[in-house]
């Protein structure tokens, strides 16, 4: 309760107060023509503005209202653009209804502009102000000096200054400075740190120098002599070793400048080194007689070369078994080469071939190629037999029992000292037939064992006289396929067919005979009789 002014207590009066909100969502915003950079527009991240540049904003509507009721249900009140001390900016402001322009002027480099406007609820009567900061900074200063003539290939070095700077030549290059040495039009826009431009440029002229190449460094070998020759006829020219002329001729290892100056008085250098590397040492030996069966090694040296010979091998060795002239060229890690050849011929070589034919039951006459100057040594592989060995040229042996026995036979010319090695497969059988080794007519059958029937394949070296018979193991003759017929060299095959039912299934022995040797084979018919 409240007291009056005599004291006496008086009505309370209620009162309502209702709070109006004040415009929200207005603001300004960019709009074209802008050529600044548009940040949040806050004192701590300003818009920036170069000089010359032109700003414009427009008046954003507070929330709820749009730009057709300006002027009628919301207004903008004391529009300005100041700098933050208060005085008028020097660039030009334009404030126009809606949109607030500015152009940057270098009067403000590095001021802080505000621009401020009151926002009002036209039915409330309650306002709101709006503020944006813009910042100006000033364009780089660019010189890149007066046009200029220099020797072409002559570095010259353009420099756009401004450090800290962004940089954009028109040869695409990004740094403060660039090197020119050709003709042509150079162009650098600098950009500051704020976004702040300029572009300048200067044209390069170029007079040409001597175009001068001594070539590739050389590597050459010992002997030989190297021309350098530095072009440019009616130049004037100086080598390193002093000499005053266009080419000079080099025997020794070294490096080689010049420098040639034209008529312009521009100046080309070029260096080169010349190397003179040895040529690798080749010596065959002297030319060599050997025996035909014992080739002979010819090593051409120089491990890690290169190698070509005259047989188209190209390792550092090569076996020479056949006469003739034998050359290789070596080339050595340095690309120099040395060729030497030898001839190779042949002494007096035996033969030792052999050949034989059955006596009787295990005497078996040996056949050698009987020639004059030759010893002969024969090894029966039958160590118990009476003689195991023989040094006659036709000698016969028998044999201590029937079975296989491995027969060598060593021939020697007397006066070359070559000898001729041979070692045949014979079996001997008790029941009198013998057998070289087959392998000298390539004697087989096929299949074998068989059932009935099989294929027999021999291959003749030479047209000869031949027969072929089969016998069992009691050593009776029970087919006679070939008798004693004249066939020409090559290979040939023959059937053999067991149609005699009385010749049980086991093993036969095949007995090729070809003018007079022998070969034997088994054979094994597993047919049921």
């Amino acid at each position: 309760m409240s007291v009056g002014q005599a004291g006496c207590p008086s009505a309370r009066v209620p009162i309502t107060v209702t709070p109006v909100a004040l415009p929200a969502g207005s603001g300004f915003a960019k709009s074209a023509p802008y050529q600044g950079v548009y940040n949040s527009g806050t004192l701590s991240n300003v818009d920036a503005a170069c000089v010359n540049d032109t700003l414009t904003y427009s008046f954003i509507p507070p929330t709820g209202f749009n730009a057709a009721d300006f002027g009628t249900t919301w207004t903008v009140n004391n529009a300005s653009v100041k700098r933050l001390t208060g005085n008028t900016p020097a660039g030009a402001v334009n404030i126009n209804g809606l949109s607030v322009s500015y152009v940057a002027s270098t009067g403000d480099i590095d001021s802080t502009l505000v621009l401020t406007a009151s926002v009002k609820n036209n039915s409330t009567g309650c306002d709101t102000i709006i503020r944006r900061y813009v910042k100006v900074y000033a364009n780089p200063a660019i010189n890149l000096g007066a046009d200029l003539t220099i020797c072409e290939g002559s570095n010259y070095i353009l420099d756009a200054a401004n450090p800290g700077a962004t940089y954009l030549w028109s040869t695409g290059a990004t740094t403060q400075t660039i090197a020119v040495n050709t003709a042509g039009t150079y162009t650098v826009t600098v950009t500051t740190a704020a976004g702040c431009d300029q572009t300048d440029a200067i044209v390069i002229t170029t007079n040409p120098k001597p175009i001068l190449n001594l070539g590739a460094n050389v590597n050459s070998c010992v002997g030989n002599t190297i021309t350098l020759d530095a072009g440019n006829a009616g130049a004037t020219y100086l080598w390193s070793n002093g000499s005053v002329s266009q080419s000079i001729q080099v025997t020794q290892t070294g490096n080689y400048s010049v420098a040639v100056t034209n008529a312009l008085g521009c100046i080309s250098r070029d260096t080169i080194s010349v190397n003179f590397n040895a040529t690798p040492v080749v010596n065959l030996g002297a030319d060599k007689s050997i025996c035909s069966n014992t080739p002979t090694t010819l090593d051409a040296g120089n491990p890690g070369a290169t190698y070509l010979w005259s047989t188209g091998a190209t390792t550092q060795t090569i076996v020479a078994a056949n006469v003739g002239t034998y050359s290789v060229t070596v080339t050595n890690a340095n690309a120099c080469t040395t060729t030497d050849e030898i001839i190779i011929t042949y002494k007096a070589t035996p033969s030792a071939s052999i050949t034989t034919s059955s006596i009787n039951l295990l005497n078996v006459q040996f056949n050698a190629i009987v020639a004059p100057g030759q010893t002969y040594n024969w090894n029966f592989g039958d160590p118990n037999s009476v003689s195991n060995v023989s040094s006659l040229a036709n000698p016969v042996h028998t044999f201590s029992a029937a079975g296989q026995y491995f027969v060598s036979l060593t021939v020697t010319n007397v006066a070359s000292s070559c000898t001729a090695t041979n070692t045949d497969t014979i079996t001997v059988q008790a029941v009198g037939i013998n057998n070289i080794n087959a392998k000298h007519y390539q004697l087989q059958a096929a299949p074998n064992p068989f059932t009935g029937s099989t294929k027999l394949a021999f291959n003749l070296p030479t047209a000869a006289q031949v027969s072929m018979e089969v016998y069992d193991l009691l050593g009776r003759n029970i087919a006679t396929i070939i008798a004693n017929e004249s066939l020409v060299a090559g290979a040939h095959t023959v059937s053999y067919v067991n149609e005699d039912q009385s010749n049980a299934a086991g093993i036969y022995l095949v007995k090729l005979t070809v003018n007079g040797t022998t070969a034997i084979i088994r054979i094994n018919d597993i047919a049921t009789k």
